[in-house]
């Protein structure tokens, strides 16, 4: 089994350096949510999932987009929602990407996962479960009961031998319980991430969420003071210096080319829309998800369109250069072949499957 992975390893990072090397746009990487619905209502989601009554997109227009990014250079997938567990053909989905070899992770809340256990065991790489931190603000933020869910779901998954990742989201109402979390990802034995909150489709939602610009980086820097010490946090330290240096505000979280000169910031180059997609639910193909919020980028859909009409679509019709994403900053560089952070993800590869 580990073969396997290691074989699915080394076929994505080899199509990242034929495409470095030919200098090619393909996608490597692609976000699918497959479902609009989800059981949960978190105050910020970006997606504004729980107001949209987009129907599903039948299931065999995902398997022939699946087969027609894989035959582009496709290496590692995403699954998501809103909750991609609510869709009845969730295991049609996940065992048509395991059998093509690809990466395969899944993105819950982790309510209703464990139900899905035996599925998720059969075909899974990797499961990220989201935890903002302790279980008044996660239960605050995502509903009653969600925490305890949640971490139960991230023990029986650590438990049945899948690479298991916590995600959280640093705002004002969870940058106080970064230490909760960063403790028990270190007792529990799971890899960590945070991000800043992303712009919402809802501006309601994005009023919800208060941004303090000094209490965020303080956050950053207690996090990456853990990582330095060894507790299992992801991203590279060069990602949280990136966004630590942002010459303005954290809450003006992406500059164009003019705003990039402007302040004289040397940007990381963005990769997104020439290796990595992001597929909305209802078929819309974007470079990121913080494009999903924004009126002025006008996305093609691969459902009406086509997908290689849709992923073309990406690096012409966006004007962002950089952005405060820890995730997207990491990934970047990561493709940018910078050794930190080639490094940290080796680290991070060996420290989740030594057992």
């Amino acid at each position: 089994m580990k073969l396997q992975k290691y074989y699915k390893y080394w076929r994505y990072v080899a199509n990242l350096f034929e495409g470095r090397l030919l200098k090619q746009t393909f996608p490597l990487e692609a976000t699918l949510a497959v479902t609009n619905r989800c059981n949960i209502n978190c105050v910020y989601c970006y997606g504004n999932y729980p107001e949209r009554s987009d129907k599903d997109i039948p299931l065999e227009n995902i398997l022939s987009t699946i087969d027609e990014m894989y035959s582009m250079g496709l290496r590692f997938i995403h699954v998501s929602g809103g909750e991609a567990l609510t869709r009845r053909d969730i295991g049609d989905i996940l065992r048509y990407i395991k059998k093509k070899n690809i990466l395969l992770e899944i993105i819950t809340n982790g309510v209703i996962t464990l139900k899905h256990l035996p599925l998720l065991k059969e075909t899974l790489d990797f499961i990220c479960i989201s935890i903002d931190g302790n279980e008044q603000i996660t239960d605050e933020n995502r509903g009653s009961g969600v925490y305890r869910k949640a971490l139960e779901t991230v023990r029986a998954c650590r438990d049945a031998g899948i690479v298991t990742r916590v995600n959280g989201v640093l705002s004002e109402k969870t940058v106080d319980t970064l230490e909760h979390l960063i403790h028990l990802a270190a007792q529990e034995k799971f890899l960590l991430s945070f991000n800043l909150p992303y712009g919402s489709m809802s501006a309601d939602r994005t009023k919800s969420m208060p941004f303090h610009d000094k209490r965020m980086r303080d956050g950053i820097k207690k996090i990456l003071d853990y990582k330095r010490q060894g507790y299992p946090i992801n991203f590279s330290q060069s990602a949280y210096n990136y966004v630590l240096n942002w010459p303005i505000s954290l809450e003006e979280n992406r500059l164009d080319a003019e705003m990039v000169q402007k302040y004289g910031l040397k940007p990381s180059p963005c990769y997104y829309g020439r290796f990595i997609c992001v597929i909305d639910a209802n078929g819309d193909v974007y470079p990121c998800t913080h494009l999903l919020s924004e009126p002025s980028f006008k996305p093609k859909n691969f459902v009406k369109d086509g997908f290689r009409a849709a992923w073309e679509n990406l690096e012409l019709s966006h004007r962002c250069i950089t952005c405060t994403d820890l995730s997207f900053t990491d990934h970047n560089m990561m493709m940018s072949l910078m050794p930190a952070a080639f490094l940290n993800q080796f680290f991070n590869a060996l420290r989740v499957n030594k057992s």
